[in-house]
């Protein structure tokens, strides 16, 4: 649309009332718009930073988990003097290992039963029972699955069937190549130990006893009765249904793997507080991290630093580092013996609030102290009690503010939706603004018009006159 100055076209081209109402407005907007941009700008980038914090935080408590869950920290060197007999490994549950030397003497493994079908069949196609409809039913402890065998069903059929049945048995084919007419064989196994022996019994479809059922063995070649682990341990005689052997030793499984009653197998467990020093420094480098931020964010503003003085004088920002801070400075929740504090580990505030970490220090007294550590650092707990904020350890209780300072009434989201209103606030500010300059500028255009129509009539006016003085002086 062609704009069109009121003045020009009336003659009056003296005056530019375009520019005039440009100079104008400008001259009432200019300020109030600086203000409102500052404001802007001011909560854009301290939303901006609270989402760096927010990032920050999320590490932290991370971090924090990681190192403050009892599984974590059981960071342990297991040796076994005989790896063909038993080795060890590290327990995914939440006991604290039991650090020592243990001698080890198997004399017995644990096996599940195994029933094998006798004779066999001559292929995996081969039906079960070509003469009536069968039930095979299944008996494991005291549940009772029943199988349907109809008088097509083949012996990969039975297999699949067996799996498919909801019982802790397995069911495969196995082609022994024994030269005989039936090769086949299906092969029934349970779970490993003595107590979990199973039965199989076959009936007619209306429930009477089968004419000439298949025939399973534990007797014949590849079939067996179960039996549990024996062994003894540090001189006591151990029975276990499992040759992984959980709660022997505490924090450790022990994995049986052959008999040998000749010699002593000999399994170390030690801790590691050598492996712990990346997830500690982690920790300390995320602390520092979160405090070097909101001092920067607090402090003067700098030129081309976009978080320093972003939340200058903002209090809440202040009590989320002390609250940080209270936690790596207190006392374990629980009594842990020689280590009561982070302090203890090496772990230390400088003379400028940096958090230092001293790794010799650390894992010497890791080492020297690895349940006592364990339970100041985690609280013996299996992960941070972020929910309930029950005591967690030293690194668990970080963990523990770190999720309530993230949580919809903590203080990160709290700040961060005050200054989301506050951006609100400085909307509404731009819309009454530009509204109020619409006006204006309406208001302008409308005294320029109706002062460039007066302009026009006077300068026409004095065209005539003009011209009237002039006729009469030429006469």
């Amino acid at each position: 649309m062609t704009e069109t100055n009121l003045v020009k076209s009336l003659g009056a081209s003296d005056l530019d009332t375009k520019e005039l109402t440009k100079n104008l407005v400008n001259a009432i907007k200019t300020p109030r718009q600086k203000i409102i941009d500052a404001e802007k700008k001011k909560a854009d980038v301290a939303i901006s930073n609270l989402s760096l914090l927010k990032n920050a935080l999320t590490t932290l408590k991370s971090a924090a988990t990681e190192i403050g869950s009892v599984s974590k920290l059981n960071k342990l060197a297991l040796t076994s003097s005989d790896t063909a007999t038993a080795t060890v490994t590290a327990a995914t549950g939440t006991s604290v290992a039991l650090a020592g030397n243990y001698s080890l003497t198997v004399s017995q493994l644990a096996r599940a039963q195994r029933s094998v079908s006798d004779p066999g069949y001559a292929s995996s196609s081969s039906v079960v029972s070509s003469s009536e409809a069968l039930k095979l039913n299944l008996t494991l402890g005291a549940t009772t699955k029943t199988v349907d065998i109809s008088t097509s069903t083949t012996a990969s059929g039975l297999v699949s069937a067996i799996n498919s049945a909801g019982l802790d048995l397995s069911a495969r084919l196995i082609d022994t190549k024994d030269g005989t007419a039936t090769p086949v064989k299906i092969v029934i196994q349970g779970p490993e130990g003595a107590s979990n022996t199973f039965t199989m019994n076959f009936t007619k479809a209306d429930g009477t006893a089968a004419t000439s059922p298949p025939v399973f063995s534990t007797g014949v070649t590849g079939g067996q009765t179960p039996l549990d682990s024996t062994f003894t341990l540090n001189g006591l005689t151990l029975t276990r249904s499992s040759n992984t052997v959980t709660d022997a030793i505490s924090g450790v499984s022990i994995n049986l793997l052959k008999t040998n009653t000749a010699t002593t197998t000999n399994l170390n467990v030690t801790f590691d507080g050598a492996a712990l020093v990346t997830g500690v420094s982690n920790f300390v480098e995320s602390v520092n991290l979160i405090n070097n931020f909101i001092k920067r964010a607090t402090g003067p503003a700098v030129q081309g630093d976009d978080i320093a003085g972003s939340l200058q004088g903002d209090a809440t920002i202040k009590t989320i580092r002390s609250s940080i801070r209270s936690k790596l400075i207190a006392a374990a929740p629980s009594g842990s013996g020689g280590v009561a504090a982070w302090s203890a580990l090496g772990v230390v505030f400088n003379r400028e609030g940096v958090l230092e970490f001293d790794k010799d220090k650390f894992t010497t007294k890791f080492n020297a102290n690895p349940q006592d550590a364990i339970t100041a650092i985690s609280n013996n707990a299996s992960s941070p009690y972020v929910y309930s904020g029950s005591p967690s350890g030293l690194a668990g209780d970080v963990a523990v503010v770190a999720h309530r300072l993230l949580g919809v009434a903590g203080a990160v989201t709290q700040l961060d939706e005050a200054y989301q209103s506050k951006i609100k606030v400085v909307e509404k500010k731009q819309t009454k603004l530009d509204s109020y300059v619409t006006r204006i500028t309406e208001q302008y255009e409308k005294q320029f018009a109706a002062l460039t129509s007066i302009l026009s009539e006077y300068k026409a006016t004095s065209n005539r006159l003009t011209q009237t003085f002039e006729r009469k002086s030429n006469n």
